[in-house]
């Protein structure tokens, strides 16, 4: 009896640290927390930012009881989803205030030393109706260290925050007068909030509805958009001292919708875009330039069903390779979420479809670049979206196979996601006209169930 049991035990904790070693290897992912979000008590939510850094997780979004008036607000939780503090944006004469981009920085690669930076960028609205873009600083506890008005107009604004490797902050935007003719704007600030540098540019030949844009290295900054005239794909590029570049038209098919743009740190440029072509519908379209803007290769995916297949995200990895996520209708029809990867010479490598039983769709996907040979939790693609009415968040490796996912909403409501960075996603919940906001901590799970084994 004695040496069945001496022989006994050990196999039994080989058993455990099998099951332990297996589990860390395949990366089990599971949901942490999730938190409502209702700082002003009773009303509308929606998050349009997250900024995730380290222990630090800054929220920003808006708030409003009817369609009048609207208030932005800031939150930051810790990684425990404890909420720290809050803010709401206030200026004279501003009836809507929204929330568009929040970036935080650290101020030292070193622990003991770092402290954040955290930035907002606000459109506003005052009572004559005049539209405008606010730069705002906060400080360790939510305060206000400073706001600067970057564009004000009579018009239409938009605007997106930017900030290179090195912590740089970039407004670019569009201004549309009230004739309706477009300018692209872009500046750079100082964490004093002054101007390092503030140019606009107008081209009648460049009409456009939108613009899409990326930074990555200080030295370039990418806009770009679809040619109303003649729906062809253009982009524009500034270096980091806000001269321009020049703008590339691309002249080829006609472009539905441009989905996505990248920019990497070579200054290659990735363009995602939906082509329509009589026989098979919407196709992805992915077109890559060289840092000189010489073009290297265009491609487009067709599904099995050779049905409406639309693009929605792009990222790149360290070797050039291209992956482009969307969804491809199968052969009922249905909506299946797809990402297709592409190597450096845009030959497709593989082609991977989300099991799904209901349509999806993707509305982001992250890491936008994927740098090689680091830690293998980071050689994963997320996917956020929506399957039926309620959000998904995905993991896909990059050999194309889907290891996770999960689903979020409840019954009679419409659940999706507005923001996500690192592992923190936002979802906003709409029921009965009513807007409510969420965010969500998923990540690697802890190993538990050992008692199952022993």
């Amino acid at each position: 009896m004695t040496g069945y049991r001496s022989s006994f035990v050990p196999r039994n904790f080989f058993v455990v640290a099998v099951v332990i070693v297996l589990l860390v290897a395949c990366g089990v992912m599971e949901t942490k927390w999730t938190r409502e979000i209702n700082v002003l008590g009773p009303g509308n939510y929606r998050v349009n930012s997250i900024s995730s850094i380290k222990n630090e997780i800054y929220v920003m979004g808006t708030y409003w009881q009817d369609e009048k008036t609207s208030r932005c607000f800031i939150t930051k939780y810790d990684t425990d989803g404890s909420l720290d503090w809050f803010s709401v944006f206030e200026s004279p004469g501003v009836e809507q205030a929204a929330g568009i981009q929040i970036v935080a920085s650290m101020t030292s690669a070193e622990q003991l030393d770092a402290s954040s930076e955290v930035y907002g960028l606000i459109q506003t609205r005052d009572t004559n109706g005049h539209q405008g873009i606010v730069l705002v600083r906060y400080d360790t506890l939510g305060n206000t260290g400073w706001q600067n008005t970057v564009i004000s107009s009579e018009g239409t604004l938009n605007a997106t925050l930017l900030s290179d490797h090195v912590g740089n902050l970039y407004v670019a935007g569009w201004e549309k007068d009230v004739e309706n003719k477009a300018s692209v704007y872009v500046g750079k600030y100082s964490e004093s909030g002054d101007a390092a540098w503030f140019t606009k540019y107008y081209n009648e030949q460049i009409d456009f509805g939108d613009l899409k844009y990326d930074m990555m290295q200080s030295n370039c900054l990418l806009l770009a958009g679809v040619l109303t005239s003649s729906e062809e794909l253009f982009y524009m590029k500034y270096d980091g001292s806000g001269q321009f570049l020049g703008y590339t038209i691309h002249q080829g098919p006609r472009v539905s919708e441009l989905s996505d743009v990248k920019i990497d740190p070579n200054g290659y440029v990735y363009l995602a875009a939906s082509i329509n072509r009589p026989e098979t519908g919407d196709d992805y379209f992915t077109i890559v330039y060289d840092k000189n803007d010489n073009l290297l290769w265009t491609s487009h995916h067709d599904g099995a069903a050779h049905r409406n297949d639309k693009p929605k995200a792009i990222a790149v990895d360290e070797s050039l390779n291209v992956y482009v996520a969307g969804t491809s209708e199968n052969t009922q029809g249905m909506p299946v979420i797809t990402i297709v990867k592409y190597d450096s010479a845009g030959s497709p490598v593989w082609t991977a479809n989300l099991p799904q039983k209901n349509a999806a769709e993707p509305f982001m996907m992250q890491p936008r670049y994927i740098p090689m040979g680091r830690y293998d939790e980071a050689r994963h693609l997320y996917i956020a979206g929506m399957v039926g009415e309620k959000a998904l968040i995905a993991r896909c490796n990059l050999q194309g196979v889907f290891s996770w996912t999960d689903e979020y909403g409840q019954i009679h409501r419409i659940s999706k996601p507005t923001a996500m960075s690192g592992y923190i996603l936002a979802l906003q919940s709409i029921e009965d006209g009513k807007s409510g906001a969420t965010i969500v901590k998923f990540g690697p799970s802890t190993v538990v169930g050992l008692a199952r084994w022993d």
